[in-house]
């Protein structure tokens, strides 16, 4: 390395000079630099986002992981009860992703993992579903989820919008 690399000079209209090492102003690239950590699209469901069990933090680890696969061999990812990564390079150096980026709050749907049926259910006219047809959904949806608790309610709306939510007048 040059010692003198980064050194600057700055001369002011007077002729004064004055001169900044460069030690003070560059730095060697780290592993840190060179590797573009990218944040997972999906944020991991957890029960408590200020309070991860370890096993929601060997989720965290394993979303990165799979956000990442160049990471360099060697690398560390440790996740903090808050969701926080730490990510330590071969090198020492390091990158922190908060976890807000990483975590969100479980919903109902994350605990009891509903899964939507792979067929739908063909109807005459989907922005006004009859009786029948509401039935043929839920019988789709519990077959495609037979391991709903018992008493789970399945409320099929009978008008469909564009935003598939509906205040429960127009059931």
């Amino acid at each position: 390395m040059n010692p003198n690399g980064g050194d600057t000079t700055i001369e002011t209209k007077d002729g004064d000079k004055v001169t900044i090492p460069g030690t003070d102003l560059v730095r060697p690239e780290t592993d840190a630099d060179k590797n573009n950590v990218k944040v997972p699209a999906d944020k991991v469901p957890v029960k408590d986002p200020s309070n991860l069990t370890d096993a929601e933090k060997d989720k965290v680890k394993d979303n990165i992981k799979n956000a990442n696969p160049d990471l360099p061999n060697g690398t560390k990812i440790d996740v903090d009860k808050d969701g926080t990564a730490t990510i330590t390079f071969p090198d020492g150096s390091t990158k922190v992703i908060p976890g807000t980026d990483l975590v969100r709050p479980e919903a109902d749907a994350d605990k009891n993992n509903v899964k939507v049926p792979a067929d739908k259910v063909p109807v005459k006219d989907p922005s006004n579903l009859t009786d029948a047809e509401k039935d043929k959904v839920k019988d789709n949806i519990k077959k495609a989820n037979p391991d709903l608790p018992n008493g789970t309610k399945i409320d099929v709306a009978k008008r469909w919008n564009s935003d598939n939510h509906l205040p429960r007048w127009l059931n």
